[in-house]
C-alpha cells in the first residue's frame, strides 16, 4: 500500500510539472501568436492539452476567461494524472503477466 501512495505522489508531481512546463515554455519563450482584432495587432499565448487556454487582451472574444483558466489547468493536470495511472496499471499487468508466463 505504501508503494502505491508513493507512486501516486510521483504521478501527481509529474502531471503538475507537465502543466507548468508547458505554461513556462509559452510565456518564458515568448511563443505568442499575433492576432489582428479591431484593426490592431495583439499578442496571444495559446497552450494547454487537452483543454486549450488562450491568454491575451481580455477585450478579445477568443481569450479564455480567467475563471475558466484555472479549471482548464486542473483538467489538464487530471488528464495527465489519469493517463499516468493507466500506464502504471497496464505496465504492472504486463510485467506480472510476462513473469508468470501468461504473456
Amino acid at each position: 500500500m505504501k508503494m502505491w501512495i508513493g507512486k501516486l505522489v510521483i504521478m501527481a508531481v509529474l502531471a503538475g510539472l507537465l502543466v507548468v512546463l508547458e505554461w513556462l515554455r509559452v510565456h518564458a519563450g515568448d511563443a505568442f501568436t499575433l492576432v489582428h482584432y479591431d484593426g490592431q495587432a495583439h499578442k496571444i499565448f495559446v497552450y494547454g492539452f487537452p483543454f486549450r487556454i488562450v491568454e491575451g487582451n481580455m477585450l478579445m472574444d477568443l481569450v479564455t476567461p480567467s475563471g475558466q483558466r484555472v479549471w482548464a489547468m486542473v483538467g489538464n493536470w487530471a488528464s495527465f494524472f489519469v493517463a499516468g495511472l493507466l500506464l502504471l496499471v497496464v505496465g504492472k499487468k504486463l510485467c506480472h503477466g510476462s513473469a508468470n508466463g501468461k504473456a
